[in-house]
């Protein structure tokens, strides 16, 4: 008996070593364990940013505008960043599309859509996504690194490059964006008045006499 829960202790332990070694679970159902980016796309996904429908990932498609424009708002989120402005759409996005909030968040950072649409169906071209990685770092205000090689002109904007390009700009933000500035010291009220102070030390009191008609005097006089 016992040696028969030794052996099945240690597959148990076994399988999950192996299990661990595998590294992540795959996100999506055609995504194979194997895959050399399963990591970076896992990634994206546990991250927020890539929250596309669907059940299937399908990597080595061409992205197009709502999917990187769900990604860069993914992004705006992560770093707590509001839109300057949000202005809807263009009519071709119609309210109940999946996209259509993250569209709104994101035209701070994309700019305004190209003619009268948003023409969100449209393949994302590697000339755009760079110039709005550039955006985003520069709304973000962190030194932009020197784009990889795999981000280079002749580069594909695949599904696969645009979690890369996201978990880029995840650790190049992290590593480098300054902290936000404290905000200046405010007013406070004194609990039980309705007298507002300011953080700056009032000027002492002349007498003792003045000291006690002054409400939440903190001075010390002589004597």
């Amino acid at each position: 008996m016992r040696t028969w829960l030794f052996w099945l202790l240690l597959l148990l332990v076994g399988t999950g070593t192996d299990a661990a070694a595998k590294g992540p679970a795959s996100p999506f159902r055609d995504l194979k364990p194997d895959d050399p980016e399963l990591a970076v796309i896992a990634t994206a996904v546990q991250e927020g940013v890539i929250a596309w429908p669907g059940l299937d990932f399908r990597p080595d498609d061409p992205a197009n505008l709502y999917e990187w424009t769900a990604v860069v708002a993914g992004l705006m989120d992560v770093f707590g960043l509001e839109a300057t402005s949000k202005v809807p759409p263009s009519a071709d996005v119609p309210g109940d599309h999946w996209a259509f909030g993250q569209v709104v968040k994101a035209r701070s950072v994309l700019g305004p859509a190209e003619g009268r649409s948003f023409g969100g169906d449209r393949l994302l071209t590697i000339e755009r996504l760079r110039q709005d990685v550039q955006s985003l770092f520069k709304r973000l205000r962190v030194p932009p690194p020197s784009l990889p090689a795999w981000l280079g002109p002749s580069a594909r904007a695949t599904r696969r490059l645009v979690a890369r390009t996201a978990v880029l700009v995840l650790s190049h933000s992290r590593q480098h964006r300054e902290p936000m500035a404290e905000p200046p010291p405010g007013p406070t009220v004194i609990e039980g008045t309705s007298a507002t102070h300011h953080s700056k030390a009032p000027p002492p009191c002349s007498s003792k006499e003045a000291c006690a008609r002054r409400t939440g005097c903190r001075s010390v006089l002589p004597g």
